[in-house]
This record gives C-alpha cells, sequence and structure tokens, in this order.
C-alpha cells in the first residue's frame, strides 16, 4: 500500500466519522479516537506487507522445488584420494607426510647431501628412535612424574640445609650461587622457574610428533639426573659444613 492512499484512507474515515459541529468537550475524546483508528490503519498495513513477503517467498521456494529434487537424485561419485605409500625402514623422505609410517618405525631428522630431512629408522634403534607420544604425556606420566617429584624434594632439601645450616644463620659461610642470592625467598622462586624449564624441556625433547611419528629424545632423563647428582651433592656439602666453625 502506497503513502497515498493510505493518507486518502485517513482522510475518508475522518471526513465519514466527523460532524459539522462538534462540542468543545468533545475533542479530546474525537482526537483520540481518530488516533486509535490511525493504529489500527498502520497495523493492517504492515500485516499486509508481512503477508505478501511470506507470499513471496513460498512462490520462490515452490518455484526451485523441482531443481532441487532434480539435484537430489542425481548420483554423486566421490573421488577417490590416492593412496600413499608405505615407508621402509632406511628410506629418505622429504616431507614428513609423504608415507605412511607403520608401527615400529620413526621418523628422524638427518642429513642427506647436506641437507636435512627425513629418514626411516627402526624403533628405539637410535638417540632419536623412541615412542613418540604426546607433550601431555612425555610430562605427566609416571616415569616422568615420579623423577621429577624426586628432583623437586631434593631441590627442597638442598635450599633448606643451606639456610638452617648454623654457619649460614651466623655468616660464617654464604650461598656460592649468585642466582640463589641470600635469601630463601630467592632461592625458591629462581630454583623453582629452573626446576620448571627443566621439566618442560626434557618433555619436549621426549614427546616426538605423534601426528607423523617423529621420534623423540631416547635419554631425555638424562638433564634430570644431572640435576639430582648436583643437588645431592650440594646437600652433603651443606652437611658436612653444619658444624663449621670459623678459624
Amino acid at each position: 500500500m502506497k503513502r497515498g492512499s493510505q493518507r486518502e484512507k485517513i482522510l475518508t474515515l475522518l471526513k465519514s466519522q466527523s460532524p459539522d459541529w462538534v462540542p468543545a468537550y468533545l475533542l479530546p475524546q474525537l482526537a483520540l479516537s481518530y488516533t486509535r483508528r490511525i493504529h489500527e490503519l498502520r497495523k493492517n498495513h504492515t500485516i499486509e506487507i508481512r503477508k505478501e513477503w511470506v507470499d513471496g517467498q513460498l512462490q520462490t521456494a515452490y518455484r526451485w522445488l523441482p531443481l532441487l529434487l532434480l539435484l537430489l537424485t542425481i548420483p554423486l561419485h566421490a573421488q577417490e584420494l590416492p593412496s600413499k605409500p608405505v615407508a621402509q625402514e632406511g628410506q629418505w623422505l622429504v616431507h614428513a607426510g609423504d608415507a605412511t609410517m607403520p608401527e615400529g618405525l620413526v621418523l628422524v631428522p638427518r642429513k642427506d647431501d647436506h641437507r636435512l630431512t627425513w629418514h626411516v629408522e627402526r624403533l628405539n634403534s637410535c638417540e632419536w628412535c623412541t615412542e613418540p607420544m604426546t607433550l601431555r604425556h612425555a610430562a605427566f606420566d609416571k616415569k616422568a612424574s615420579s623423577l621429577w617429584i624426586a628432583h623437586s624434594m631434593l631441590f627442597v632439601a638442598d635450599i633448606e640445609t643451606t639456610h638452617n645450616a648454623p654457619c649460614f644463620q651466623q655468616h660464617w659461610c654464604r650461598e656460592i650461587n649468585p642466582l640463589m642470592g641470600q635469601s630463601r625467598a630467592q632461592a625458591y622462586a629462581v630454583g623453582g622457574a629452573l626446576v620448571a624449564i627443566g621439566w618442560l624441556a626434557s618433555a619436549e625433547l621426549r614427546h616426538g610428533d605423534p601426528k607423523w611419528r617423529v621420534g623423540g629424545f631416547k635419554h631425555w632423563w638424562i638433564f634430570n639426573a644431572a640435576s639430582d647428582a648436583l643437588s645431592t651433592a650440594d646437600i652433603a656439602h651443606n652437611l658436612a659444613m653444619w658444624n663449621h666453625k670459623p678459624h
């Protein structure tokens, strides 16, 4: 409905219901009645527009329905992707996903003609040939958790034997590691950060890549063992200096 025709309907309605003479006290009531009628006309106009829009959408859907049914009846043939070859031990691959890796084989980065590429090797046959795993599994499985819990206990024992030693409390001896400092708070802050970094670094070396079967580092625990040996030596030194007195 156009705006001009709507305006003509409103004027016709007003002329048909308006007398030649209206008392003054009826003007507010008449104005309220006209306002309600105008609102009804606008409301009906909106409903008509919505009805026309819905009818148009239904007609469009009916028009496209035969074509949609025709497309559904056409048989669809999926194109098969070319299968990857199965990797063989000793094979060189340019990319990690060029071949399917069977169980018992892993990929190891090696240099071939002075160029770093992938070499297929037997599981546990070299330093970087361990079973691939996720980073979470490499950091929190029983083996890693037990090793790092023991390392953390040695780390705490090292700090406490240092700061509780009588010579340290009486300022006869001091911490020789400048990173640890002379306060217990600095020692725990720096040492805790070093333990966390070592934990994540060993897990990163160990886990490899299970998606492409890239092997991990076989002796990932060697850094933990070296740190434990250093902490044990520090604890033994602190106990030996426990009753040390200055000359």
